[in-house]
């Protein structure tokens, strides 16, 4: 059988039109009566007055010698100026070149075409799947997979490798590698720069897996720098342990998905019957109608595309010594929960942060579906990508500041592609990373947190620095756990990002 690949451009990586911004006059002003009572510190011109035939609807382009930044600040704070902002760049929905993407309704069903324009994935963003492992050899998922911190509880040893199927299935629905021409799309584009997978074996060769290992692969996921923790699996009996396990999560910021379970019934699986710590998730058909094999009752939080024997979830499988089944179709639960784990994972990407907050976006952004408002059969209803990612609340900028002798030297913020620019002073320098995932000011487990050298050195490497030199420098932040050891945020460090936080919402 033959496979469409579906050919597509890449959209651009420039936000908005370069040395023009728009400008609305009050009272649908024309520039021309308006623009001579202005003086600015930069030259600009009058490109275009634009307004509707009855005059309700108008504004104009304005064309300027300095930043886009500089100039919509300052057209802004004119008291004949209503507002003033850059002409942002729209494009397509982006449709990836992956052969088999043609067969993945799931992906249009909750708009990712239309979120895959706005946010991909980032690489400090790991995604722990606790399943039957995860073939990290899969041709879209070798770059994707950290196989070097993964785990396997079931035989108590460091290779996570999937024995059955299902976590393969899992992780590419998370993560597959995008847009590369091959294989399926993933809700993240996986890759060297995107969401990466954890690999945690907890489940056996049968599919089955014992309480006591679940409990153990979610505190590993915990230490071991995970922010998501995706479990398609359940068991029919509360636990303490297992309770307390995704508490501990749940209390240290890392957000804990699990399936609703396949039994057609009323009652979840636990452990995503606790709902206080757990983001429980049941499964639609192709046209959004529960399926019947999904349990569902009054702690059901979301719904997810889980598909049937007629319209699965086609994702990345493993290789077998009789058959190559490199990709396969799936349904249950198991499917729907990795759509709202990717999704999550695309949100602390984007920089929106606090556990408390991504759930109430997904609640707020789902479609409601059945019984208006929450229901037993869709919870707050099915996941809509595109809603939650452009959804305006809690963003948080990851901050890297140099301090030298115990002052903040100088500061700045890590760009989407995960890089830094800083002008620093000479002198001996030590550099640190903080993102505050739960908006307290301060270094709390769950935060990103890192400094230069860190996590091999319990402190800071110094860096001499002098005068008229670049230089470049990668170091790693991470979800921290161990407070023992941080610097105290200053006053100065606090004020840097609420300023980036006000800048960033204008």
């Amino acid at each position: 059988m033959e496979f469409p690949i579906v050919e597509t451009g890449n959209s651009t990586k420039e936000r908005y039109k370069a040395c023009e911004v728009i400008v609305k006059f009050k009272n649908n002003l024309y520039a021309q009566d308006a623009i001579e009572k202005i003086s600015a510190p930069f030259k600009f011109s009058v490109k275009e007055d634009f307004h509707s035939k009855d005059g309700i609807f108008g504004f104009t382009i304005v064309k300027v010698d300095c930043s886009v930044e500089e100039a919509v600040k300052f057209f802004s704070q004119l008291p004949d100026v209503e507002y003033a902002e850059p002409d942002y760049i729209a494009s397509e929905a982006i449709v990836p070149n992956d052969t088999y993407y043609a067969y993945q309704w799931n992906m249009t069903n909750i708009y990712m075409p239309q979120s895959w324009n706005i946010e991909t994935g980032m690489n400090t963003i790991y995604v722990a799947v606790l399943d039957s492992g995860v073939d990290y050899n899969h041709p879209d998922l070798n770059s994707v997979v950290n196989n070097t911190y993964d785990y396997d509880f079931v035989d108590n040893d460091s290779s996570a490798f999937d024995e059955r199927g299902h976590g393969t299935h899992v992780a590419g629905i998370i993560a597959a590698e995008t847009n590369n021409s091959q294989g399926v799309a993933g809700i993240n584009w996986g890759g060297l720069y995107s969401t990466k997978i954890l690999p945690i074996r907890v489940l056996d060769k049968a599919g089955s897996g014992y309480y006591s290992n679940i409990a153990k692969g979610i505190i590993y996921a915990v230490e071991h720098s995970a922010k998501v923790i995706n479990m398609s699996l359940g068991g029919k009996d509360p636990s303490t342990t297992l309770y307390n396990a995704v508490r501990y999560a749940y209390l240290n910021d890392i957000l804990v998905v699990a399936a609703a379970g396949n039994n057609g019934i009323y009652g979840l699986l636990y452990p995503a019957a606790y709902n206080d710590y757990v983001i429980s998730v049941g499964a639609v058909d192709e046209n959004n109608i529960r399926e019947s094999y999904s349990n569902y009752g009054s702690n059901l939080e979301l719904v997810a595309p889980g598909g049937d024997n007629n319209y699965g979830i086609l994702s990345t499988y493993y290789a077998t010594s009789t058959a190559n089944h490199t990709y396969a179709y799936m349904y249950g639960t198991s499917m729907a929960a990795p759509h709202v784990s990717g999704l999550i994972a695309l949100l602390m990407s984007k920089g929106i942060t606090g556990n408390s907050t991504i759930r109430s976006i997904l609640h707020s952004t789902a479609i409601d579906l059945g019984a208006s408002g929450k229901d037993y059969y869709y919870g707050y209803g099915l996941i809509n990508a595109y809603a939650a990612l452009t959804y305006t609340s809690s963003w948080e900028p990851l901050i890297v500041w140099a301090d030298i002798s115990g002052n903040v030297a100088t500061q700045t913020y890590v760009e989407e592609n995960g890089t830094y620019s800083m002008k620093c002073p000479p002198g001996n320098v030590k550099l640190y990373a903080w993102q505050d995932f739960d908006h307290t000011n301060s270094i709390t487990p769950g935060d990103f947190y890192g400094y230069y050298g860190y996590p091999s050195y319990t402190s800071p490497v110094s860096i001499s620095i002098s005068a008229n030199m670049n230089y470049t420098k990668d170091f790693y932040v991470s979800s921290y756990i161990d407070t023992t050891y941080r610097p105290t945020i200053t006053q100065e460090i606090i004020d840097f990002k609420m300023a980036l936080i006000e800048e960033h919402y204008k």
